[in-house]
């Protein structure tokens, strides 16, 4: 059943995570410290009888963000208006092939933003996917993603204050699944990635498997392992020495191992109340001083509720970094240390059939033993989506 109605799971998933996408994980394309946050997906949906689906959502709305340039003092604030247009398309056919298509467009206006009036942000993903009756799957995604906005890159880069930020991530990811049982299945993807800016920042590459073993323990509980190797190749920046000083003639690259552990449970037979828990480890280390190594430790925690009329979302995320080599400065010669915490809150009800409201709170706080590193950062927003 699962494997016929993937195309109906796709479109139920991407839409859980599009907010997601487009709050948090959008940085970490460019940020390569912080984990996008992977859902699990839904349980099956009956299938369509027809071949294609589409859905539109056009969103407008009004917020207040008070630390717009991510600064610890002082903090520059501003009223915004927000606009957003989502686009989720999904073909099939009866051979087993299904073809999804998802973009979404994001762009915010600050009236009082003296150093940023705007930020922007458009994500376009797709796939083909083909589904044999063996138990065998294959895979074909690409991902497009622009980005205008100011992004905190300390994790990984020289700066240790956040920076406005434009530039565009392509990726590719092949993969291949196979359904090992009625209730275990095995996932591989090669995906290969190319960073690039308008020349505030080094371009590069990244490359890297990733493995996923997922097992059902009953209708409600899921649970995956997941393993994943990344070495990204700078375009130019030299690397670095113990003391952060570039070398000469030496480019600089970086590798990454992570390892995540996933637990989705509906706790009601309706499935109106779903959590979703993970716990994760990552090892980067780069090619020379290991100024760059640190080790991450991380935990997040979701819950919703949804009934017909009303959504409620909560997620807290933790991510604790530990640097070996890195100091806080070069006269504080104790080891940086930092800790982020997000916490999100979304709320959805719908009016008609077409409309909805909605309201959000995020918070974001860092805390590190190097002063530039902390800031914390308060966005309120609500307003209209539409559905065509």
């Amino acid at each position: 059943m699962w494997r016929r109605c993937f195309s109906q799971t796709w479109v139920q998933w991407t839409r859980a995570l599009a907010p997601a996408l487009v709050g948090i994980t959008v940085p970490a394309a460019f940020a390569f410290g912080v984990e996008p946050p992977i859902d699990l997906p839904p349980p099956d949906l009956p299938p369509d009888p027809s071949a294609w689906e589409r859905a539109f959502t056009v969103k407008a709305g009004l917020g207040y963000k008070d630390n717009l340039t991510l600064a610890p003092e002082p903090r520059e604030s501003s009223p915004f208006f927000a606009s957003s247009l989502e686009a989720f398309v999904v073909r099939r056919s009866d051979e087993g092939s299904q073809l999804m298509g998802l973009a979404t467009i994001e762009d915010d206006r600050y009236w009082s933003g003296k150093t940023v009036d705007h930020e922007d942000l458009a994500l376009a993903q797709g796939e083909w996917r083909q589904l044999w009756a063996n138990d065998w799957q294959a895979a074909l995604g690409l991902e497009g993603i622009y980005i205008d906005q100011v992004v905190d890159l300390s994790v990984t880069e020289t700066n240790r204050e956040a920076l406005p930020v434009r530039g565009w991530t392509l990726t590719a990811r092949p993969g291949t699944r196979r359904e090992l049982s009625d209730r275990t299945w095995l996932a591989l993807e090669l995906p290969v990635t190319r960073q690039l800016y308008d020349g505030s920042l080094d371009d590069y590459w990244e490359l890297g498997p990733k493995v996923v073993v997922g097992h059902n323990l009953s209708e409600r509980i899921e649970t995956s392992l997941s393993y994943t190797f990344t070495h990204r190749g700078y375009d130019e920046e030299l690397a670095r020495d113990a003391m952060g000083a570039a070398v000469t003639n030496t480019v600089r690259a970086m590798s990454q191992h992570d390892i995540t552990v996933a637990w989705k449970q509906y706790w009601d037979a309706a499935r109106r109340w779903r959590s979703a828990t993970k716990v994760g480890y990552r090892h980067s280390s780069d090619n020379l001083s290991g100024y760059f190594d640190y080790k991450r430790y991380s935990v997040s925690q979701e819950v919703r509720f949804q009934t017909t009329a009303w959504e409620f979302t909560a997620e807290a995320r933790l991510a604790d970094y530990h640097y070996p080599v890195q100091t806080v400065s070069d006269t504080d010669l104790r080891k940086r240390k930092r800790a982020d915490l997000t916490l999100s809150l979304r709320g959805e009800r719908q009016i008609a059939k077409h409309i909805r409201l909605y309201a959000q709170y995020d918070y974001e706080r860092t805390d590190s033993n190097a002063a530039l590193d902390e800031y914390t950062v308060n966005t309120v927003s609500g307003g209209l989506a539409v559905e065509f």
